[in-house]
């Protein structure tokens, strides 16, 4: 792949920051951080004036919150932000943001040649200035800036290829953790896009939604303590602070959960106590939030001038538009049914991509190749930005995928109203200026130092090459030496040595010295199957802990990459516990198989004889894996078992094909990414169900609505079940909504008695009454 091949879109949100490569193969895909496509936009000024970003950040911020900025793009107009005692600048911190995702762009796929910035469509001039200077500042050459909207608009009809004619537009709600906006953007005659009205809240978002939550958690509790409440939310204490940090984070946790299940645990620092929260008081709430952003979007389109039979569609972008009541209100207030995808997050940064320069203006000049770009398509490690490693995580290899709702044309009554005064403001992107040939993504020097211009030496970037080369070369040779000497102990023929069962480097008998065990055990855990195959011991050569490994093969179940973090726990015969990891198995990409190892690092004296121990696999409240070493122990595998076989079923006007259930303690897939390679709590399995729907026959004008309301489980007790997930969708006439998945959580060991799946036609807007007439039920094999 050549550097000058690759384009890099940046949507810098108020919460987190998300970039997208295009790559020479056409692909978009988005940049991992920490595995994660979602950057933490928070940043941590150190003493040193060393700036963190990202999880670094939020990690160090634990220990002095107020060094923290969790949301610096609400600071935008602050000139410099204080964290702690010392001063920075807003374009320092938004540059040491920038920086990272070019570090990652250049580590994934070498220097790009053109770089996309996107903004909200009411940023005036100064906002905009301020980002500008922060890509100079972060080495970014030349800079396209596109309207949040205009990105939006142009995925809208280029990845979900839905028409928006000209003359006509499309609303964008975007709904994220720290602000929110609305658009009305025009299809431009002969090409572009012009935003006829913008509107928005800086101080209305996710965030403001868990301060809601936090509120209404601390009203008992204020009048149970006072003092104690107030010293919660107000002491300027550190480790108060930190504990405030906590609620709140559990706050968002509950926030996000509430979407896809009908309760949710907060845990309230100081007082030790958890207060349960239900999806309706959420929604009661949310709700004021959620009516003034309708407003808001209400009035923009009002004062737009637009008629209502020239809106083509309502686009909902942001993470906080995934609640439920979002789409509701909107449709209940515009008529119009919203176009929600799987990961509304991620559109802006993918619409950068394909957002193009305005005619009048030039286009953005190549930026100049990173001096030591990967060699032979191995990732190079850049210079850290904080003094930290930086990770090297590979880019996703499935680009997003997009299931949207049916937007129905508007029908409800015209709002008429003047235009907005003034010239409409252009979609078109401004091209940026060219950066005096910086170093393409250089360590972040302390603010306020002096930037020196000019590229890095090239005897600096052939040393830096000769060094990674050598590196590599002794890592192997260490590898092997290591693989050579494990091959030689399992081709001994024993099945176990040392720690008692005779051989081995300790002597006979003696638990703790050098062990190894064969050990044929396979188990599930979130969404893959673990092969284990050797357990080894080696002890530390003097004073120190020694390393436990598990060998073991990963197989990913699922259509998603497999790139979580898998934590185990290592106990002894005589209970004593130690906690480990799963390491080298890299991110398994759908449907492969990898092969890994846990390690734990132990005392000799904490070994036991490993014939008696065992490792869980799982942290938390999950329900965990539990693979026992001694060969008569019984395992607990987790396996999932079909209960209901793949078959069609009709139900009035909706034809479920392929539907077929699972009994799992783990999500294979969902409504998106997210989703999938969830684990369940402790105490409950997952009855999951896949399926293809299709409506039948003439659907009418708004469409058939197909949605959580048409599935029921019901257990023996006879208490009907709602689906976990949300996910929902107006099909028009014989449209076909694939590769559908709605799960239940039933609690574990399962009851005696029948568990049923009910599917339930309640009319083209899902708002009739359930009844035998319009339900047709199958029973699960759950026994």
């Amino acid at each position: 792949m050549q550097p000058w091949q690759v384009s890099l879109g940046v949507d810098l949100g108020t919460t987190h920051t998300i970039a997208v490569l295009a790559t020479p193969d056409g692909r978009d895909q988005p940049l991992l951080f920490d595995s994660s496509p979602l950057l933490p936009s928070a940043v941590y000024g150190g003493a040193d004036r060393r700036l963190l970003v990202g999880r670094d950040a939020l990690r160090e911020g634990r220990l002095a919150p107020q060094r923290l900025e969790q949301h610096p793009k609400r600071r935008v107009d602050d000139g410099a932000i204080l964290l702690g005692d010392e001063e920075f600048h807003v374009v320092d911190i938004f540059a040491a943001l920038l920086r990272r995702v070019g570090e990652e762009a250049v580590r994934a796929a070498g220097s790009p040649s053109r770089v996309v910035l996107t903004h909200p469509a009411t940023w005036a001039a100064p906002r905009r200035q301020v980002l500008a200077e922060a890509a100079r500042a972060a080495g970014f050459g030349a800079v396209t800036l596109v309207p949040e909207p205009v990105a939006a608009a142009v995925y809208f009809t280029t990845v979900l290829r839905r028409p928006v004619p000209d003359g006509h537009a499309l609303v964008v709600f975007d709904l994220g953790a720290g602000t929110f906006d609305t658009s009305v953007v025009a299809r431009r005659p002969g090409g572009g896009w012009d935003v006829l009205g913008a509107d928005g809240s800086d101080t209305l978002g996710g965030v403001d939604l868990d301060a809601a939550v936090v509120d209404w958690i601390g009203r008992p509790l204020a009048g149970r303590d006072p003092a104690l409440w107030n010293r919660l939310i107000h002491s300027p204490d550190v480790e108060d602070r930190r504990r405030r940090q906590q609620l709140y984070d559990e706050a968002r946790v509950a926030k996000e959960q509430l979407s896809r299940q009908p309760t949710a645990t907060v845990r309230v620092p100081l007082f030790d106590t958890d207060v349960q929260l239900t999806r309706e008081e959420f929604e009661h709430l949310a709700r004021p939030l959620l009516e003034q952003a309708v407003a808001l979007t209400a009035a923009t389109l009002t004062r737009a001038g637009l008629r209502p039979d020239r809106i083509a569609g309502l686009f909902l972008v942001g993470g906080s538009s995934r609640i439920p009541l979002a789409a509701t209100l909107l449709h209940q207030r515009l008529g119009v049914a919203p176009t929600l995808i799987e990961q509304p997050e991620l559109v802006v940064a993918y619409g950068s991509l394909r957002s193009t320069a305005d005619p009048a203006q030039p286009p953005p000049r190549p930026v100049a190749p990173m001096a030591g770009a990967p060699i032979s398509g191995a990732p190079m490690p850049a210079a850290p930005m904080s003094g930290a490693p930086m990770s090297a995580a590979p880019m996703s290899a499935a680009p997003m995928s997009a299931a949207p709702m049916s937007a129905a044309p508007m029908s409800a009554a015209p709002m008429s109203a003047a235009p907005m005064s003034g010239v409409p403001m252009s979609g078109a992107p401004m091209a940026g200026a060219q950066v005096g040939s910086p170093p393409p993504f250089p360590p972040v020097p302390p603010p306020g130092a002096p930037r020196t211009p000019g590229r890095r030496p090239l005897t600096l970037a052939l040393a830096g090459a000769l060094a990674l080369v050598l590196l590599a070369a002794a890592g192997y040779a260490i590898r092997r030496q290591t693989d050579t000497g494990r091959a030689d102990n399992q081709g001994s023929g024993l099945t176990g040595t040392g720690g008692g069962a005779g051989g081995g480097s300790s002597a006979p008998g003696k638990p703790g010295g050098g062990q190894q065990l064969t050990v044929s055990r396979v188990v599930w855990y979130a969404a893959a199957k673990f092969t284990f195959r050797t357990v080894t011991y080696q002890p530390p050569a003097g004073a120190g802990d020694g390393t436990l490994t598990a060998d073991v093969t990963v197989e990913n179940l699922s259509s998603y990459p497999f790139t979580r973090n898998v934590f185990a726990t290592y106990r002894s015969g005589d209970g004593r516990t130690t906690k480990g990891r799963l390491a080298d198995t890299g991110q398994i990409p759908a449907k492969t198989t990898n092969p890994g190892r846990f390690t734990f690092d132990l005392d000799p004296s904490e070994v036991g004889d490993l014939k008696a121990g065992t490792i869980s696999i799982g942290e938390g409240t999950e329900t965990p894996a539990v693979v026992p070493f001694a060969e008569q122990a019984q395992a607990t595998t987790l396996e999932p078992r079909e209960v209901l076989p793949a078959a069609r079923r009709t139900v009035g006007r909706l034809q479920f094909d392929g539907l077929a259930c699972t009994l799992s303690a783990a999500l294979l897939e969902g409504d998106d990414r997210n989703d999938a390679h969830t684990q369940v709590k402790d105490g409950y399995r997952y009855v999951a169900c896949r399926f293809d729907v299709r409506a039948l026959g003439q659907v009418g004008y708004g469409g058939q609505d197909v949605g959580p309301p048409n599935f029921r489980l019901v257990p023996p007790d006879g208490t009907p079940l709602a689906p976990m997930n949300v996910s929902a969708r107006a099909l028009g006439q014989d449209e076909v909504w694939r590769d559908r998945w709605y799960w239940f959580e039933v609690p574990f060991p399962l009851r005696p008695g029948a568990y049923t799946l009910q599917l339930r036609y309640l009319g083209p807007s899902n708002k009739d009454a359930p009844s035998p007439a319009n339900t047709v039920t199958a029973e699960l094999s759950m026994a």
